[in-house]
């Protein structure tokens, strides 16, 4: 929620409110990136073009509308995802683009509070399980505490491995 102000405005709001705060010492090592970033680069940025911020800001606003919107439209793809279906029909998910399957997937991670995979994860469940229609198949992707197969046709998502989950599915 603070992100919008400088340090300034917030050590400014703080002293005119008699607010205490600690400094972290880590936060002037400008070995970590996002210290080099905060007092090497964007110090240039803001000299060569003072309203960045603002500018950042509303292209933010902008992406946060249009993911918003997306995910809108995710549920007229695959009206199902509304009750949080325990698994998902690769046949239905194969009728769509990669773009509207990769929404959709985030979204049925989200409901199941996991943690969504990166890009090449997500290309690789794609392409490994999704357009996969052998039967005879049972891939499995993981990331983090996730794990991810693909069991006659449906996509079945667990916080913890499969052996654990396999009597309650066949």
């Amino acid at each position: 929620p603070l992100l919008q102000h400088t340090r300034m405005e917030i050590q400014e709001y703080a002293m005119a409110h008699q607010l205490s705060w600690i400094e972290d010492e880590s936060n002037d090592n400008r070995h970590f990136a996002r210290n080099y970033l905060r007092h090497e680069v964007l110090p240039k940025i803001e000299a060569y073009w003072p309203q960045y911020r603002k500018s950042l800001q509303k292209t933010l606003t902008i992406f946060e509308q249009s993911h918003i919107s997306l995910e809108e439209q995710a549920y007229t793809y695959y009206p199902e995802l509304a009750n949080n279906p325990p698994q998902l029909s690769c046949q239905h998910l194969r009728f769509l683009t990669t773009f509207q399957v990769g929404i959709i997937l985030r979204i049925w991670f989200k409901q199941k509070n996991l943690s969504c995979p990166g890009y090449e994860v997500m290309n690789e469940i794609y392409s490994q399980m999704v357009l996969n229609d052998r039967q005879d198949a049972l891939p499995y992707i993981h990331w983090g505490e996730v794990h991810l197969y693909a069991y006659q046709e449906q996509l079945y998502v667990f916080d913890t491995p499969f052996i654990a989950y396999q009597n309650q599915l066949w």
